[in-house]
């Protein structure tokens, strides 16, 4: 409580001293701290994951904007401006920036217009970010994605069925969900398994989401012969697959069970079971090659990992002109409980007090960077840091050692949001009833750390 109250009294102060007089500026050229990026994203997409070139669908502009948002960071310094340009640094533009160093722009585009982007943050003594290192090219495009999606596929299943394997693996994300060296070894056992492998498939239906995802459920019909008894195996089926735009490239992100490609590995790269009545009996290949069929095996999920999306609400109260928090929401990994509790509440693995996340002490974190949850394939076994006081920022992946050695991924997905006592949206430094902050989880609770 001591520590919120000192960060409080210091944010205050620093607000404060920022809009009162220029004479205080000196104060925050103090420091030899470099100015940097804690996070950058373009829509949902990390500026870590994206490569040069960010092209993006008109179909999942949902309000037809491209937004830019991130956070400044100078130390102790505080950031006075962030500014963005869309046409290489000819032209400037002031992003919307907060008191923590938060920043958004959003912008309308024009389709298939190349945008050369570059983001500029200036602390108050004048020093700046290295620029070079923000640049992005952004396109917007009207491509047909079902149309993208189906090429895709008929370069995937012309690779696989050739016996490409060099071929195929440039067709998967480095970012694969289930280890892309994983899907590579299957893939490899089915063409050292198989004889001759034969696939007709049909595209279902094609959907979009966040991150440049594309989601296509397909039916499929295979003929496969298998090498150790010389027998000819068919089987049909449902399944999915996710794919991701990487640069200018469509890419398999994700696969669930019936596994088309890499059966031999299923367990180890699925991300899940697609329930149909068409997927009944299905492909099985064991460590010898043995062919078997039989309904999806519910074990052959991959991990068991739960993931899911919580908000924790904090409510606030004024006594004597002093501020004070009511109540805490809380949340525990183990099942997945969001609880009341209250500072220094050990039942919990972590609460919300105000704008700020609070760690059990004996829960270990450390940071794995700014991005998308779904790319951690794996956290550190060691290196963790206990009684954390550091904070969690927005969009940064943490990585946690939970007690019984089990481990879980905290995200932050947005910050803080704040309301008073009507209901209505406010900022951080007005009269708060309440606080609003959401993040993204993943557990595990049998002890691997692989996601």
């Amino acid at each position: 409580m001591k520590k919120l109250a000192v960060f409080l009294i210091v944010s205050a102060l620093l607000l404060g001293m920022a809009g009162s007089s220029e004479a205080f500026w000196w104060l925050f050229g103090q420091t030899k701290d470099e100015v940097s990026m804690s996070y950058l994203f373009i829509n949902d997409i990390s500026f870590d994951e994206s490569g040069d070139v960010v092209t993006l669908y008109e179909d999942y502009l949902a309000d037809e904007l491209v937004h830019i948002r991130g956070r400044a960071v100078a130390g102790r310094s505080q950031i006075g401006s962030v500014m963005v340009s869309l046409d290489g640094k000819e032209t400037w533009h002031p992003a919307t920036l907060s008191v923590n160093g938060a920043f958004e722009y959003s912008f309308r585009p024009e389709i298939d217009h190349v945008y050369q982007v570059y983001i500029e943050a200036m602390e108050t003594a004048g020093r700046t970010n290295d620029v070079d290192e923000t640049y992005r090219q952004v396109v917007v495009t009207r491509a047909d994605i079902r149309a993208l999606v189906s090429d895709a596929l008929d370069r995937l299943f012309s690779a696989y069925t050739g016996r490409d394997l060099r071929g195929f693996m440039a067709l998967v994300s480095p970012n694969f969900v289930g280890d892309d060296l994983l899907l590579e070894r299957a893939v490899a056992d089915d063409f050292r398994f198989f004889d001759d492998i034969r696939i007709t498939y049909s595209l279902v239906s094609v959907s979009s989401g966040s991150g440049g995802r594309m989601f296509a459920s397909i039916s499929y019909d295979r003929s496969v012969v298998s090498s150790k008894d010389g027998k000819t195996y068919r089987d049909s089926g449902l399944t999915e697959l996710t794919l991701i735009t990487e640069s200018d490239a469509v890419k398999i992100y994700s696969m669930k069970q019936p596994i088309i490609f890499g059966v031999s590995g299923a367990s180890d790269i699925a991300a899940g079971t697609v329930s149909s009545q068409d997927s009944d009996s299905i492909l099985h290949v064991d460590d010898t090659g043995q062919v078997t069929l039989g309904p999806p095996d519910e074990s052959g999920d991959g991990p068991q990992i739960e993931k899911e999306t919580i908000t924790l609400r904090c409510t606030q109260g004024w006594v004597d002109d002093s501020w004070f928090s009511q109540t805490y929401e809380g949340y525990r990994f183990n099942d997945g409980a969001i609880v009341p509790s209250y500072f220094g509440d050990d039942s919990v693995d972590f609460l919300v007090e105000f704008n700020q996340v609070f760690l059990n002490p004996i829960v270990g974190v450390q940071s794995l960077g700014a991005s998308d949850i779904d790319s951690i394939r794996e956290v550190p076994l060691d290196g963790y840091v206990y009684d954390y006081w550091d904070g969690v920022e927005v969009g940064v992946c943490y990585a946690l050692h939970l007690s019984g050695n089990t481990y879980a991924i905290l995200r932050k997905t947005g910050e803080t949001r704040f309301f008073d006592e009507d209901g209505n949206e406010v900022g951080p430094f007005d009269e708060i009833a309440s606080t609003l902050t959401s993040f993204e989880l993943k557990y595990r609770s049998d002890g691997e750390r692989r996601f």
